[in-house]
């Protein structure tokens, strides 16, 4: 019973996100700007649905990480922190990979951009990390668990986004 505000919370911020992509974007408007063409709605339909179950699965996954750091013995809160960081640096460490290794357009204002967001997450993910930590949380194991973790969720996200350009 305790998890339906947080499941609704999470409902809430993504369907108000697409809400307003929605509504204020028009991008998905025909392009005399009058009529609704359904395969406009239709794509901000699939992501907002896509997203919502990311959100959902993601949002599970990360109280139940939250739930072994705080409960777990000190191995597995170790783990599970190394665990959660790779989960929420994989996404800038995508993002650095793609700029470097993949982009093959010009470095402008939109790369350095991404590159930005990307180092702002690394270092968000690593405040969480430090802050949620229990003392003494043995370094090498939560290094290891941080290391697959991130490699992994990095490699997901390559797959994240190869489905969202096909909706």
């Amino acid at each position: 019973m305790r998890c339906f505000p947080r499941v609704g919370t999470l409902v809430l911020a993504t369907l108000t996100y697409y809400g307003l992509v929605g509504s204020l974007s028009r991008q998905w408007l025909s392009e005399s700007g009058q009529a609704l063409p359904s395969e406009g709605l239709y794509s901000v339909t699939r992501a907002s649905a896509f997203w919502l179950v990311g959100a959902l699965f993601g949002g599970l996954g990360l109280g139940l990480l939250a739930h072994v750091v705080r409960m777990g013995t000190v191995r597995n809160a170790s783990i599970a922190l190394g665990i959660a960081f790779g989960l929420l640096a994989g996404e800038a460490i995508y993002a650095i990979f793609h700029v470097v290794f993949i982009w093959v357009g010009p470095v402008g204002s939109l790369v350095w951009t991404r590159l930005g967001a990307a180092a702002v997450q690394l270092l968000l993910a690593a405040v969480v990390a430090f802050l949620l930590r229990r003392p003494p949380v043995p370094r090498r194991i939560f290094l290891l668990s941080a290391t697959v973790s991130t490699a992994a969720s990095a490699a997901s996200w390559h797959l994240v986004e190869s489905v969202r350009m096909t909706l």
